[in-house]
Formats: structure tokens, C-alpha cells, sequence
């Protein structure tokens, strides 16, 4: 029987990934991914074991990772989330979605309330629990799994999610000539920088995801909705449509930032991811 862990490593490696991966492997339970190894490298929010190749870009770390999901045996393997707190972040909602359009054997720490996918009945034990289970039973707990025809919907949907970018205005320049944006360096597109962005889940509203990407990227855990002072009509840029807001507070400085004024960003463009910069130039209309 073989297993794959899913969840948030940079979070909850030590606490859930470890212990977890323990319990499993006492009952001879192969955990094919990820490597429960040490935890030699971190950039962009992306967790790099030792045993992992560093130089690569994480997009291929993630594919290799899928590739072995894909290789579960719908029959007797299967995938266990962490989610200590009942959400996944996006990556994770995208594995999840993948293994539910699989029809891979799921199960979960905990109620899955964050991305709200269709889940079968009857898929949340602990560890422990679900050990136990199937070494009473000598199986995995039947789930009652969803429909080819959700399975086939959840194949293209987050191809067709929109994704939602915000201009953030640093609070202590606003009585600058020019007030500087904050930009972020990424994981993708070659290490450019970014406005903050994210993928729009089923369910999910724009305030109520702004609010987790500014404590996640920018380090802010006071956000009001009076923090939002504008908001661009959508902006269709021949990548995905995009929802645009601006936004003003006093973010962490980190080393992955920067700080520019908006006409100092458009002359870097080369430097900034290229939907980031279509949200730049309209915002620099505005401004």
C-alpha cells in the first residue's frame, strides 16, 4: 500500500508532515511523496527537501510530485491532506482537485471547508485512526466518490478560474510625489517580481482572499476593508481575466520586495512578470 502526503510543508512540516509520515510508514504503509528528509532550502514560500534538486525552477519539484500522485492505485493507495486549520492554499486546492478528478482514494486531518470541492462521504481520520482502521479491516475505509462527470469539470476548472491581482500602495509613501507599489519576487517566470495575486476559488470572495494573501505574502495581520480605496473594472489581457484592486498598508519589508513608483516600475518592465505589468500600466492611468 502507498501513500502521498499533501498540505503546507513551510507550515506544517515538523508538526503534521513528520509525525504523519511516521505513523504511516510503522504500518508498512509506503509514503511515496513527499521526502520526509531535512528541510535544506526555502524561497518564494516553495519548501525544498535536502534530496531535492535546488537549481531547478519549483514548478518541475511540483510536476515530479504530481507524477507519483498520479501513480496511486485507486484500488488500495492513497492520499492523505494536512489541514490542521480546515484550508488549503492554492497549490494545495490544485493537488486536491487533480486527486479528485483521478478518482484517487482520499482522505483528510480534517473537514475540507477551504477550497469547497465536492468531497466523498466519510473521508476524514487522523493518522492513527485511519491506521487502525485498516488493519482491522484489512482495507481502506470505503468513500463514496463523486461523479465522472464532476471528476471531468474538475479536470479543466482551475484553467478557467480567474485570478485576481492587487496594487499595494506602502502607507509611508503616500506623501510622496509618486507613492511606491510593492512588488514581489516569484517562484515562476524566471524569479520576476509581481504585484500580489492569487487564484479565485469557487465560493471564495475577493475581500476574504485579499485579506489571507496580505498576511501570507506581505506579513499583514490587521487588514480593513477601508484599506481597499479602489477597484478596476475587469481586464481581459489574453492570459486570464483579471480582477484588480488598490490597496494602501505598511508592509514587512522582506527580501523577496521592492518598492518602486509606478513609473519607475513600467521602465523595469522587464523585470516584472508580464500580467502584473499590464495591471501596472492601467494602474499608473489612475494614480
Amino acid at each position: 500500500m502507498k501513500a502521498t502526503l499533501h498540505g503546507s510543508m513551510r507550515k506544517d512540516y515538523e508538526d503534521w508532515f513528520v509525525p504523519a509520515h511516521r505513523v504511516f510508514t510503522k504500518a508498512w504503509i509506503e509514503v511515496i511523496a513527499p521526502i520526509i528528509t531535512e528541510i535544506a532550502y526555502e524561497k518564494d514560500g516553495f519548501v525544498y527537501s535536502k534530496w531535492d534538486d535546488t537549481t531547478k525552477w519549483y514548478v518541475h519539484t511540483e510536476t515530479s510530485f504530481l507524477s507519483k500522485v498520479a501513480s496511486l492505485n485507486p484500488q488500495k493507495d492513497f492520499a492523505y491532506i494536512i489541514n490542521p486549520k480546515w484550508t488549503l492554499g492554492v497549490s494545495g486546492a490544485a493537488e486536491l482537485a487533480f486527486l479528485l478528478s483521478q478518482h484517487k482514494n482520499i482522505f483528510a486531518l480534517n473537514e475540507i471547508t477551504d477550497p469547497p470541492l465536492p468531497m466523498p462521504d466519510n473521508y476524514v481520520y487522523s493518522p492513527q485512526e485511519l491506521v487502525t482502521y485498516i488493519k482491522n479491516k484489512w482495507g481502506l475505509p470505503k468513500t463514496d466518490g463523486i461523479n465522472t462527470e464532476i471528476a471531468e469539470m474538475l479536470r479543466e476548472t482551475f484553467y478557467r478560474l480567474p485570478a485576481v491581482g492587487a496594487i499595494v500602495v506602502d502607507e509611508n509613501s503616500l506623501e510622496k510625489k509618486e507613492p511606491e507599489i510593492c512588488l514581489l519576487q516569484t517562484g515562476s517566470w524566471w524569479g520576476k517580481y509581481t504585484i500580489l495575486w492569487w487564484t479565485q476559488l469557487p465560493g471564495e470572495t475577493d475581500h476574504g482572499r485579499l485579506i489571507k494573501e496580505f498576511q501570507d505574502q506581505l506579513w499583514i495581520n490587521k487588514f480593513l476593508q477601508g484599506n481597499i480605496i479602489a477597484k478596476f473594472p475587469e481586464l481581459l489581457n489574453g492570459y486570464r481575466e483579471f480582477t484588480d484592486y488598490v490597496c494602501y498598508a505598511k508592509p514587512i519589508y522582506k527580501a523577496n520586495q521592492v518598492r518602486l513608483p509606478v513609473s519607475e516600475a513600467i521602465r523595469q518592465s522587464l523585470f516584472i512578470e508580464p500580467n502584473a505589468m499590464e495591471t501596472i500600466k492601467k494602474f499608473s492611468h489612475v494614480a
